[in-house]
């Protein structure tokens, strides 16, 4: 547990569900400060939630923070710079082994699952010796059972949506998992997964990969789940993230109901956090607007692979399977490339050229109405261009 003196107060940084948890656990919590503005003035377990600049006006000597944050690489060069030095991860003072009191309001499975997945980021971080990737989109189609006019997977512009085989999804997953000591979980993604028929085979070919800790299906329940296969629904790896569209969801309640009534490990949530990200549009920004574009991105380790290209953000991976942006290598890694090169692009790059095309994703955008329809494929543009016609290469 943490040293705590008299006159300290403890401030969990992150109010997600690790933090919500942590804050039953610990003395002398008087707030959550997180990064997400949506949050702020929100209180949770009977704690307010703050932005980062709380701390600037208290007193820093007599401030402990325990980083409840899975993103603790984004979170300690913040307290840094806020000359904050008394931190903590959760990771090292929780134990999980212990009967978990779950005050959180997820289900016991997916409390426990948060608290594995924040652990496994701490440790990794922490330890700077393996090639640890918290999460990796895995697309398997470009199809989706909704059209939504702000999509910040862009899917609202693929005139001619595809699934994407088996034999060129397992291959690239299996190279990445290779050259990685862990990958945390994978997270298997459209458009709507289950539009994709082989998604069956996918689940069961990434079952086999060892060092993936667990497999998250990001689904919008409109497709029910087959009940033939129950045994790879119930594996513990397996977990279920359904968005419930409300109206536009005919089939959610029949596969909330599913998952239930089998004990399979899931979480249901409205669309949450949607800001005004999905569009395409050459933003002609300077290098220095650049790396600030990135620094602020709340899509930046949203790691997502298509086929054998690793990218940072969902942004740059579908607008380049669009052919929307430029052509441009250093948006992407292989996943053949040297575990070095790997190494780098998931821990030392400063931007991608791809954000001088996206409007950004910072975590103080407003939120806009999630999943307003459009009938059909959204026109776009091919962009041309980048920083050589600023004279900024």
């Amino acid at each position: 547990m943490v040293d705590i003196e008299d006159d300290d107060v403890v401030i969990i940084y992150g109010c997600g569900i690790a933090g919500r948890w942590a804050s039953h656990q610990l003395p002398k919590v008087i707030g959550f400060v997180d990064s997400d503005r949506k949050k702020w003035g929100k209180i949770f377990n009977g704690i307010p939630v703050y932005p980062p600049s709380f701390f600037d006006d208290m007193d820093i000597s007599k401030v402990v923070v325990v980083i409840s944050s899975v993103d603790i690489f984004d979170v300690i060069p913040s307290l840094n710079k806020k000359n904050i030095t008394r931190w903590h991860a959760l990771a090292k003072i929780l134990n999980l082994d212990d009967d978990l009191i779950n005050n959180t309001g997820e289900s016991d499975s997916f409390l426990r699952y948060s608290l594995t997945t924040m652990k496994n980021c701490h440790e990794a971080f922490l330890s700077k010796e393996s090639l640890f990737i918290r999460s990796v989109d895995l697309v398997i189609t470009e199809k989706c059972t909704l059209r939504c006019k702000d999509c910040a997977n862009l899917m609202q512009f693929f005139e001619k949506p595809r699934d994407i085989e088996l034999n060129q999804i397992i291959p690239g997953i299996q190279r990445l998992a290779e050259k990685c000591d862990f990958i945390n979980e994978v997270r298997v993604i459209g458009g709507e997964p289950f539009v994709n028929k082989e998604i069956y085979s996918v689940l069961r070919e990434l079952l086999l990969i060892d060092n993936i800790g667990s497999i998250v299906i990001y689904s919008n329940g409109m497709i029910p789940p087959k009940p033939d296969y129950l045994e790879l629904y119930r594996n513990p790896k397996v977990h279920f993230s359904i968005t419930d569209y409300g109206s536009l969801g005919k089939n959610t309640a029949k596969t909330v109901s599913f998952l239930q009534s089998n004990d399979i490990s899931f979480r249901v949530h409205p669309p949450e956090n949607w800001t005004d990200s999905g569009r395409i549009e050459y933003q002609r920004h300077t290098v220095p607007e650049l790396k600030k574009t990135f620094e602020d991105c709340c899509g930046k380790n949203l790691f997502t692979l298509v086929e054998s290209r690793l990218y940072r953000c969902p942004f740059a991976a579908n607008a380049d399977s669009l052919g929307a942006i430029p052509a441009d290598n250093q948006n992407f890694v292989e996943v053949g490339a040297s575990t070095e090169s790997i190494r780098r692009y998931t821990r030392e790059i400063e931007f991608l050229p791809a954000c001088n095309f996206c409007p950004g994703r910072s975590f103080d955008a407003p939120e806009i109405i999630p999943a307003l329809q459009v009938k059909g494929p959204i026109k776009y543009e091919k962009i041309s261009g980048g920083l050589e016609e600023n004279g900024e290469s």
